[in-house]
């Protein structure tokens, strides 16, 4: 069903969801003001209602890791929607930069608009919507948070080393208040991005009163929880799961 609007989804995925616990239903289609982000999405197949989660991949773009994660995420009652938010801008690979530059409020734009379709899913909570994304997903997954636009964010190794470089974003930390959505990051003291990166958000956040969580894993590098070449990676892993489970049972249950 590429290409189809979320509209166009509320009567077939109903019709196609038994009432009996099973595998994810998944779904292909475009989401965005301009139907021009290619998502997935997975429905649990039970009745609900459900909270959803919108899924913010890394800059390589929407790969068989995030639709992985998305699943288990509907295995645990979650309907989740992944969008691949920069192909859409043609902003992945070595063009990533261009998210926080000449692309950056149209992407912030997009964000907010399809967490608003995610609204009309069918079998959706919508007033209990949260966020994660990784890596340059994790950095719009706090700027969603901070800026109160989402129920709950997790932020997976954010690419917070490339805020210096993007002017149209501003300091993110300018966006924190206490009325900021709770959030969560998990990061890595073997990332490229530093951890004193993480460290200088977490005291804007403190200093706002912005509710957060902030987990570092010794030994972990980027792209912890699918690439185990590094030490600590498998054990940030095997934490962060659970952690990112407990977190939004919390915030979105």
């Amino acid at each position: 069903m590429r290409g189809a609007t979320l509209l166009a989804l509320l009567a077939t995925v109903a019709a196609l969801s038994p009432a009996w616990a099973g595998d994810p239903l998944r779904t292909t289609l475009e989401v965005g003001p301009r139907h021009n982000i290619d998502a997935v999405l997975y429905t649990p197949d039970r009745p609900g209602p459900f909270p959803g989660i919108l899924l913010l991949p890394t800059s390589r773009g929407f790969n068989v890791a995030d639709d992985g994660y998305c699943r288990k995420l509907a295995l645990e009652n979650y309907i989740c929607l992944a969008a691949d938010y920069e192909r859409a801008h043609g902003d992945t690979g070595a063009m990533r930069g261009f998210s926080f530059g000449k692309d950056a409020e149209a992407i912030q734009m997009d964000l907010v608009a399809v967490r608003a379709e995610m609204q009309s899913l069918p079998k959706i909570r919508p007033d209990s919507i949260g966020t994660i994304g990784f890596s340059n997903g994790g950095y719009f997954a706090i700027w969603l948070a901070a800026t109160h636009q989402t129920r709950a964010s997790v932020a997976y190794y954010p690419a917070l080393g490339q805020v210096s470089n993007a002017p149209r974003l501003g300091r993110l930390e300018d966006n924190f208040s206490s009325a900021s959505a709770p959030l969560l990051i998990l990061h890595g003291t073997t990332d490229h991005i530093p951890v004193a990166a993480v460290q200088n958000v977490e005291k804007a956040m403190t200093a706002a009163g912005a509710p957060h969580e902030v987990k570092i894993y010794q030994y972990a590098g980027h792209e912890f929880e699918r690439d185990f070449s590094q030490p600590g990676n498998q054990a940030a892993a095997a934490d962060a799961w659970p952690r990112t489970l407990a977190f939004f049972k919390r915030y979105l249950q």
